[in-house]
């Protein structure tokens, strides 16, 4: 990994895992519609991928389609297979920053959501310590 790689993995892991930290306060789905919490855990997800695609000295795309961004690790030989179901969140990337409207009939289950994004968080972390490793950990 190179200089510049090593800084774009640890800038976009760090405002990742600050974003993350912040959805603990978002879990009250009374107060915070699902459009938004949503909009948070797709922007962790996407840095994350990113932050693991500069770890391997690639250039990601510009995109926030999560499943872009999963395609071009698995192109790489990387194994995103434990993480793929964060991909849904997809839509919440754009579609939720200009309308809310029908947003909240999603429902997901927010910890969960919070516990796949740290399981993502942890993985990419471990991998940037030790950068010959791309397989995902086994679910806890």
């Amino acid at each position: 990994m190179s200089e510049a790689d090593l800084h774009e993995f640890r800038d976009l892991v760090a405002v990742a895992k600050a974003e993350l930290k912040a959805m603990g306060a978002m879990l009250d789905e009374e107060v915070v519609a699902d459009a938004f919490f949503g909009f948070h855990a797709q922007q962790v997800a996407e840095k994350l991928l990113k932050a693991w695609i500069a770890m391997l000295g690639l250039k990601y795309p510009v995109t926030h389609n999560l499943a872009r961004l999963e395609a071009v690790l698995n192109d790489a030989g990387a194994d995103t297979s434990a993480f793929s179901d964060l991909c849904e969140l997809t839509p919440y990337a754009v579609e939720a920053r200009y309308s809310v409207v029908g947003w909240d009939q999603s429902r997901f289950d927010r910890m969960e959501t919070i516990r796949q994004l740290k399981r993502l968080a942890d993985h990419v972390e471990r991998l940037g310590a030790s950068p010959h490793d791309t397989a995902p950990d086994a679910a806890p």
